[in-house]
């Protein structure tokens, strides 16, 4: 989707990026000190007065973002930003001034009161997204446009149930080597609509069993997992339950991860069971979150940890 560029949003944006450099010297100015500080006097004191001044830079910096908002910029007829968000009345020529915040074809947090502006929505903006969802044909080896990561931005901070559909058909036209980010950026986004997404990602979840790319299919369960953990049903247990134990080897303390946060406590004695039936294959580092998993659902290890924790270790777990 080709959207045409204009001067004023394109100032807007480099006055921001003016103003983020000086915040980003300051701290970086603010680090230096420290170290040299801290290097100096190696006194608790001073270091805690000198870590304090760290924090003080680094909290400014959303206040900071807040002032410039309400500064008058001549170049945009002496608008302040949240004045001129307030000009742009279609969804394409607020697509067009997110898509400048793209540095580098990579993101930077976006104003405030412009995230604001973009939840004044209607439908006609709800419309163009669809279509511009639909539009996004991606192909392997190549970068989204910056136009094109615009609109999953807007789509991320708008959150509607009427995007469920174009966000899953989207990542099925992804390949997942090619990007990666933007796949979880997608599945973060489903994620966070929340409730609405599930029995879609019920279904997604179902229908790719014998999915190919189970790095994909990972991702879905993850998102799944963390919005059915407020709504529990014996149907998505037995799915997270079917991932675990057909899952890739890799996957396995990820997925045993999943069962703990969704939070079913019959989840267990099926992790257990693998870890002891797995003892010679699984690391001391992977049992320490299997160990973490049955602990966080009520289990107790038991015998497992006399395979994997010496007895000085041992003797430290029985005291805590």
């Amino acid at each position: 989707m080709e959207i045409k560029t204009t001067k004023k949003s394109q100032i807007l944006v480099e006055n921001y990026f003016k103003m983020l450099s000086n915040m980003d010297r300051e701290k970086t100015n603010a680090y230096e000190k420290s170290d040299i500080l801290n290097e100096f006097y190696k006194d608790p004191d001073i270091v805690r007065i000198v870590n304090r001044m760290v924090e003080s830079v680094f909290s400014t910096t959303s206040t900071a973002v807040d002032q410039w908002e309400n500064i008058k910029i001549p170049e945009l007829d002496g608008l302040t930003p949240i004045e001129y968000y307030d000009t742009l009345n279609s969804m394409e020529s607020l697509v067009e001034l997110v898509s400048f915040f793209m540095k580098n074809n990579n993101s930077v947090p976006l104003p405030s009161n412009l995230k604001e502006r973009i939840k004044k929505t209607d439908a006609s903006s709800v419309s163009f997204l669809h279509n511009a969802l639909a539009d996004i044909k991606p192909v392997a080896g190549d970068d989204l446009s910056k136009q094109q990561k615009a609109i999953l931005t807007i789509v991320d901070i708008l959150l509607l149930p009427e995007f469920i559909d174009d966000l899953i058909c989207l990542i099925e036209k992804l390949d997942f080597e090619s990007h990666k980010k933007i796949i979880r950026g997608v599945t973060l986004t489903l994620t966070d609509i929340g409730e609405p997404a599930l029995d879609k990602l019920v279904q997604v979840v179902e229908d790719t069993r014998s999915y190919p790319d189970e790095s994909k299919r990972a991702l879905y369960v993850i998102s799944l997992a963390k919005i059915a953990s407020e709504r529990k049903s014996e149907r998505i247990y037995r799915l997270l339950k079917d991932y675990f134990r057909k899952c890739e080897i890799k996957y396995k303390v990820s997925a045993s991860g999943l069962l703990a946060l969704y939070g079913d406590r019959r989840s267990v004695t099926m992790i257990r069971e693998y870890v002891d039936r797995n003892k010679e294959h699984i690391s001391k580092e992977e049992y320490k979150e299997f160990r973490r998993n049955i602990v966080s659902l009520g289990g107790i290890p038991g015998d497992l940890d006399y395979s994997y924790i010496d007895k000085t270790d041992l003797e430290g777990k029985m005291k805590e």
